[in-house]
């Protein structure tokens, strides 16, 4: 049964970063399956894609999300500081909260 998706996108091999993206389905919320896969997702990329950095970016409102975020240890960053992170500018015209995820080098 379809339970939601994982994504990378906007993936630049030059930075060496991808932007990940999730959706879940309601009936999939607290089962564990929305953690297993963002987990499966991110770690293929640095073991696949060989990706040094995978953000994304929630909107404050989405309270259950960053609840989500924040127990499963992801780390917060500052958009003006992604922008240095990752190498190339992200444009964004409203307020979210950014959070990233570093692979091994």
């Amino acid at each position: 049964e379809y339970l939601g998706t994982v994504s990378l996108k906007h993936i630049c091999f030059q930075n060496r970063a991808a932007e990940f993206a999730i959706a879940v389905r309601r009936k999939a919320m607290g089962t564990g399956a929305a953690s297993f896969a963002m987990h499966s997702m991110i770690e293929r990329g640095f073991s696949c894609y060989h990706l040094k950095y995978i953000y994304w970016y929630v909107a404050p409102e989405n309270k259950r999300a960053v609840r989500f975020y924040q127990k499963n240890g992801y780390q917060q960053v500052e958009e003006k500081d992604l922008d240095q992170i990752i190498g190339r500018r992200i444009l964004n015209d409203k307020n979210y909260i950014w959070y990233i995820r570093m692979g091994l080098d």
